[in-house]
Order: structure tokens, then C-alpha cells, then sequence
């Protein structure tokens, strides 16, 4: 429990001593003659043992204690970025998933992006949350990205890879530490879009949720790039199961000068090496071919002919 949570607690049998109200600011509620008691940090259970044992120590024997939290109101949790409505909520329970909470705060918008990071403990500590999103490297950079080709993103996905922190999924959940901070990323897409529920990470009161948006992510997590003998060469939002030719017709198609059987996709390896496709995208759209999937930041290159 915590401040700002109401609680009621009841003795059976004696209604006088009765008392329901909020956990004050100082972690206290007012009981009986026993006056201000300290709740805030405890379980319930814990309570009502250092309760029953006062009790039964000084005016009666064998107590029966009743304690029931009416409102978590303790366990606020903020989320903002790119869902209907960001804001603080406040948890019924101790924890809730981030599914949960994001369903909370009215879904996910059309220009969600990639990832989505837990902060946890954030609104427990003195933190300025222009650092934690540079810690998080979700500043925008837009204009940088349009500049820069996906082979420049290499020096950001190594040092993203450094911040990164993972989590053990348990069951139930363990609570953090009071006042430890943590950064935990989640893969939306795999969350979203494949359904994997190891994504599902537990929030708790305390924790800030950024959900990322494509404006705010380098354009290499949710973008290809199609390239050279096309009508509107340029990027292309990348979605699961996007294909060398269905790239193509998104860019307008082949112009009369291009060469589509010596097409290429350049890729970035993990180490940042570039890794060259070759692909036969006139074979591919006669069906003498299997067509190629793509994956994001992708560069799909298609020359013009020598004739």
C-alpha cells in the first residue's frame, strides 16, 4: 500500500473501531485510539499481523481483523507517445501488463512505431524526462535520417544494442526494488502484429511508458527504400511480409528503361557489414521466381539498361 490509497479496516464484532479513509502523505492512517499507524510499504497481511498483535497485547483477546483496499491510488503510472490518450493512470492492482495498460489509455494511434520502453520507478525519483528520452534514444531525427543512408544507422544500433536492457519474464511477476530504475525495451511489432506475449512485460505504479512513434524512430526500423529505375522512387513503410516486387508497385513500378533482372537489396548485417542481394524481379513477377521478403531499412536498387 501507499499514500493516497484508501483503505478501510474493520475489527468484527466491534463497530466503534471501525475506520476507513486515504493513506496521508506520510504513509499514515489514524486507528481507534492507537492513533496515526504507519501502512505505507506494507501488505495488507502485514498489517493486519502488526495490528492484531497490538491489539490483542493491550484490549482484546484474539482480534479479528478485516483490510481491504477500496483504491490503488498510489499506483499511478504515466504513458505518453503515440497512444489516444497519454496521461497518468491509476492501477486497481499492483501491477498490470503493458497491453493492459496501453488498452487503458485507449489504444495504440495509426503512426505507432517499433518499440516501446518501460522506465521503472521513474515517478519515484527525481528525474527530468527530456534525459530519460535521450537515454532511450527516441529524439527526434528525422531530417538526419532522410540524409543518411540505412548503412549510417549501424554506430546507432550498437550503441542502442549497449543501452538495452532485457527482462526475465516470471510468474508472477516480482516487484523492482523502491527506487530503482530500469530501462526495459519492447519489440511492439512482435507484441502487435505477431502476438507474442513474451513482449507483455509487467508495469508497475511508478513506471513511465513511452510508446514510440515512426516520427520519432530513425526511419531504417519502419522504412525500405526503393531506389534507381522506378516512377516515385523513395522510402516505403516497411510492414511484415513486404516483398521486393510489392515494393516495386508501391513505387510506381518499373520505368521503360530498367533493368529489373539485375536488381539489388543492400542489407545491414548485426556487425554493420552490408550484405548484397541479387534479384530477378522480371522472373519474379512472371512466377518463374520466388519473390524476396524484405526487412526494414532495407535499400532495394533497380539499374537502368544499358540499351
Amino acid at each position: 500500500m501507499g499514500s493516497g490509497d484508501k483503505i478501510r479496516i474493520q475489527v468484527i464484532g466491534e463497530p466503534e473501531m471501525s475506520t476507513e479513509g486515504e493513506i496521508s502523505p506520510q504513509g499514515t492512517i489514524t486507528f481507534w485510539i492507537l492513533g496515526d499507524i504507519k501502512v505505507a510499504g506494507k501488505t495488507v497481511s502485514e498489517v493486519k499481523k502488526e495490528l492484531s498483535r497490538v491489539l490483542e497485547e493491550k484490549y482484546i483477546k484474539e482480534p479479528v481483523l478485516k483490510i481491504e483496499v477500496l483504491e490503488y491510488r498510489s499506483k499511478e503510472v504515466l504513458i505518453h507517445g503515440a497512444v489516444e490518450n497519454p496521461g497518468t493512470y491509476h492501477l486497481q492492482e499492483n501491477w498490470t501488463t503493458l497491453l493492459k495498460l496501453i488498452s487503458m489509455a485507449g489504444g495504440v494511434t495509426k503512426n505507432v512505431g517499433s518499440v516501446a520502453y518501460i522506465i521503472r520507478g521513474y515517478m519515484n525519483r527525481p528525474l527530468n524526462v527530456n534525459l530519460v528520452l535521450k537515454a532511450t534514444k527516441i529524439e527526434k531525427r528525422v531530417s538526419e535520417a532522410e540524409q543518411s543512408s540505412p548503412s549510417e544507422t549501424a554506430q546507432e544500433k550498437e550503441s542502442k544494442k549497449s543501452l538495452s536492457q532485457g527482462e526475465k519474464k516470471s510468474s508472477p511477476p516480482s516487484s523492482p526494488a523502491q527506487g530503482e530504475l530500469k530501462r526495459i525495451e519492447i519489440d511492439l511489432k512482435k507484441l502487435l502484429v505477431e502476438g507474442d506475449l513474451s513482449e507483455d512485460k509487467p508495469v508497475y505504479g511508478g513506471d513511465f511508458v513511452f510508446i514510440s512513434s515512426i516520427e520519432f524512430e530513425e526511419l531504417s526500423r519502419n522504412f525500405v527504400w526503393v531506389e534507381g529505375a522506378v516512377k516515385s522512387p523513395g522510402k516505403i513503410p516497411y510492414v511484415p511480409g513486404l516483398t521486393a516486387l510489392q515494393a516495386v508497385l508501391q513505387a510506381g513500378g518499373l520505368t521503360e528503361y530498367s533493368a529489373p533482372n539485375r536488381a539489388t537489396i543492400i542489407r545491414i548485417a548485426p556487425d554493420g557489414r552490408n550484405i548484397i542481394f541479387k534479384v530477378k524481379l522480371k522472373k519474379i513477377s512472371k512466377g518463374k521466381a520466388p519473390d524476396v521478403p524484405l526487412q526494414p531499412g532495407d535499400r532495394l536498387t533497380v539499374p537502368q539498361s544499358i540499351f
